[in-house]
Parts: structure tokens; C-alpha cells; sequence
């Protein structure tokens, strides 16, 4: 099998298996047998173009909501039980400067053997003339 194959093999595959909500609405991305949550919560901000918030909830408590647009992050607008989110929140719009931040707090709301739910709703109008951010790249965080 090709190398270049291989990602569209498991996209193809994920869009075959069935949908699962929990009981507050959102989306099941990674349930607790995941070996590694954060390549599901990359593939969801990879997979979103037009301009979203996309609220991530891990089992723990823990819980980040990213503005993403055109398979870039743009902002953290809310981050709740992960600590060092202030250098995120703190700028309008993520540069490479806080890349690294960003992340540690992916990989620290993504723990293993946790369940992680997604809900996005439409980006507020603050946003919609931003089109810098933070590209979204899989290789970076795994």
C-alpha cells in the first residue's frame, strides 16, 4: 500500500462508522479505549473549513473551545480546568508564539483512556475577517 494512500484509507473508514452522542448532545470523538485522543481532536479542527467554535469536554472536567476556520485554529475563547491557558486566551488571534501552549492543552484535555465529546456552534462575528490562526498539521502534536 502506498504511504499516500494510507490517510485517506482511515478517512474512509471513519466516515463509515456510526455517530455517537452522550447525553449532553455532543459528539463522541474519542470514547475510553482510544489509544490517542489527540489525533481525534486534530482530525475534527482538521476537518472544519468554514468558521466554527468547536467546544471539546473531556470525562475529567476539563474542557476547550477553539475558534477554527479553514483548517486553522484562530483563538481559544474558553479553556476550563487546564492549566496554563492564560498565553492563549490572553492574544486575539494564535501565532507561532503559542503553538507550543496550545499544544500542551490539547494534549493535556486528550488524556488517554477518557472519553472526549465535541460540540461546535457557528463563530461569532468578531472573527469572520481573520484569516491567520494556526494551521492545523496532525505531525505537530503526535
Amino acid at each position: 500500500m502506498n504511504k499516500a494512500t494510507i490517510p485517506i484509507i482511515a478517512r474512509l473508514k471513519a466516515l463509515q462508522t456510526p455517530a455517537v452522542f452522550a447525553a449532553d448532545g455532543g459528539r463522541v470523538i474519542a470514547d475510553a479505549g482510544s489509544a490517542n485522543p489527540v489525533t481525534a481532536l486534530m482530525r475534527a479542527m482538521n476537518e472544519t473549513i468554514l468558521g466554527r467554535a468547536l467546544r471539546f469536554d473531556g470525562t475529567g472536567g476539563a474542557s476547550l473551545t477553539l475558534e477554527v476556520s479553514g483548517r486553522r485554529v484562530l483563538r481559544v475563547t474558553d479553556a476550563r480546568g487546564l492549566p496554563g491557558a492564560e498565553a492563549c486566551l490572553a492574544v486575539e488571534v494564535l501565532e507561532d508564539e503559542q503553538k507550543d501552549d496550545l499544544i500542551k492543552l490539547m494534549q493535556a484535555l486528550a488524556v488517554p483512556r477518557q472519553e472526549l465529546r465535541l460540540t461546535i456552534s457557528a463563530r461569532g462575528v468578531a472573527g469572520e475577517g481573520v484569516s491567520v490562526g494556526l494551521p492545523v498539521d496532525r505531525k505537530s502534536v503526535v
